[in-house]
């Protein structure tokens, strides 16, 4: 059995299809199996909007905003895949430990630790 995260990205997966719905699907093909992998084109140019918001983050001050700090922008898919079963299981600790990850850095808009 192959595992996909060995399968580097480049010429390796062959486009099938964009959906609609901003998903990009792949296929590998070996010799006596296929894989199939689906990506959320959005999630690409969410994460080049957070790197530009985190910055800018460096010049701006927040201490006075309404609204509060904005620290990060997660894909709703990342969000109910890996978050939201660990908050309704009660863990209220563990947005803030994500946050802080260094894996989950994309997501972070803002420099410093939650």
């Amino acid at each position: 059995m192959i595992d996909p995260s060995k399968i580097r990205d480049g010429g390796d997966w062959k486009l099938v299809e964009i959906g609609p719905d901003f998903r990009r699907s792949r296929l590998y093909l070996s010799e006596d199996s296929w894989i199939e992998k689906t990506e959320f084109i959005q999630d690409e140019e969410l994460i080049a909007l957070n790197r530009q918001e985190f910055d800018d983050s460096l010049t701006k001050r927040f201490k006075d905003d309404a609204l509060g700090t904005k620290v990060a922008s997660i894909p709703l898919n990342v969000f109910y895949r890996d978050i939201a079963p660990r908050l309704k299981e009660g863990d209220r600790d563990y947005m803030k430990w994500f946050l802080n990850h260094e894996n989950n850095r994309p997501y972070r808009t803002f420099r410093g630790k939650v």
